[in-house]
């Protein structure tokens, strides 16, 4: 979604009669789009601020923009008035079609300008123009927030509530999109499976998919992120029978053990997460109705470990019988809450071997932790 934003925002400064070059210490005006769910994002973003002190010293008419997750933070907006006078303008997620207003004072005043905004109503994306990333390809916002408050979650903080944009203006954005030789979306939210939910007329993500494939000249349909108590049969029914659907399944299934699912709060419902009735549904997705799934699903395990030897084995069959048939990659532990009783990494000494053993190519790497790694690192 900071993607898609950062594409309206290139749009905005387009209208205005901007152009865009690849060093931000050479424009007349440099937008910076903060995304805080990394832990260590702080520190980068308070040392990127740092850099443009000298850049404003040489250019008084430089104009130096925040936007993004972090001004939903008040302590980041504070932080950034006591410490960097020589950024000029700071807006958050739900500001984004103010922009230029902010830009246009700043340059007729002098004023440094700060407007941030929480559960904004008003979320329609009438007369955005985005520059696109790619020629063919093109992202589509179609809802913002999310209601899940998660322990570990930021996101309802400083995107606000869920709410769903109107199918109409989704259909008719692609529309346009289908017309200017885009041939694949791909559907934006927190959580695209609740779509609908607060519409004066609710409808399904699944319905909504349906009206989306009708589209003539659109070829693939890609949509994430998806959270698994929203994964109902009638949108894997609807994957199914798609032809444009792409056959993958972005779902982040966090935890293998209920007791921790429960302190996680928002996330934390007793489902059957780990059991064979999601691998079964999981598996119905597949080319043609064949009830094979393409090496393309890949479901994503987020494995904090549970000293209990039976949430161990239930979640250990199933991501065997996954890796055997290459339908999953797993990643975690991310987080290692001192709180819970964590099984210490050694204890997984023969489960490692063995599946290096029998899966060599099963795209698994097995790290410590406590070992910092990549993004591109999958990790259990």
């Amino acid at each position: 979604m900071n993607e898609h934003d950062s594409e309206n925002i290139a749009g905005l400064l387009e209208a205005m009669g901007y152009e865009h070059i690849d060093d931000p210490y050479k424009a007349d005006v440099t937008v910076i789009n903060t995304c805080s769910v990394r832990e260590n994002a702080d520190k980068r973003f308070f040392g990127t601020l740092g850099q443009f002190k000298k850049v404003r010293k040489n250019n008084p008419d430089f104009v130096l923009c925040v936007c993004g997750c972090m001004p939903q933070q008040p302590r980041i907006v504070e932080e950034i008035n006591k410490r960097f006078s020589w950024v000029d303008i700071v807006f958050g997620t739900q500001n984004i079609a103010q922009f230029p207003e902010l830009l246009d004072e700043r340059l007729r005043t002098g004023r440094r300008m700060r407007a941030i905004l929480d559960n904004n109503p008003d979320i329609s994306e009438e007369g955005m123009k985005p520059v696109r990333m790619h020629r063919h390809k093109a992202l589509v916002n179609i809802t913002y927030g999310c209601n899940n408050f998660c322990t570990f979650c930021i996101v309802p903080y400083v995107r606000g509530r869920e709410r769903s944009r109107s199918p109409r203006e989704i259909l008719r954005e692609i529309e346009k999109l289908v017309a200017d030789g885009v041939v694949e979306i791909m559907l934006l939210g927190q959580n695209v499976n609740s779509y609908g939910k607060n519409l004066e007329h609710p409808i399904s993500f699944a319905e909504l998919l349906r009206e989306v494939e009708k589209i003539e000249g659109l070829e693939r349909i890609r949509f994430m992120t998806s959270h698994p108590k929203d994964l109902s049969d009638e949108l894997i029914q609807v994957m199914k029978e798609s032809k444009k659907i792409c056959r993958h399944l972005h779902l982040p299934l966090q935890a293998g053990s209920t007791r921790i699912l429960k302190d996680m709060k928002g996330s934390g419902q007793v489902m059957p997460l780990y059991e064979e009735d999601l691998y079964t549904h999981i598996a119905l997705i597949g080319p043609s109705g064949t009830g094979k799934t393409s090496s393309s699903i890949l479901p994503l395990f987020i494995c904090f470990l549970d000293r209990k030897i039976e949430n161990r084995e239930k979640r250990g069959k199933l991501l065997l019988k996954m890796l055997e048939e290459k339908k999953a990659y797993i990643q975690g532990p991310l987080a290692n809450p001192s709180e819970y009783d964590i099984v210490p990494f050694e204890a997984y000494r023969e489960e490692r071997q063995q599946i290096y053993k029998d899966y060599p190519d099963c795209g698994v790497t097995f790290v410590s932790p406590n070992e910092s790694l990549g993004d591109d690192v999958v990790k259990l």
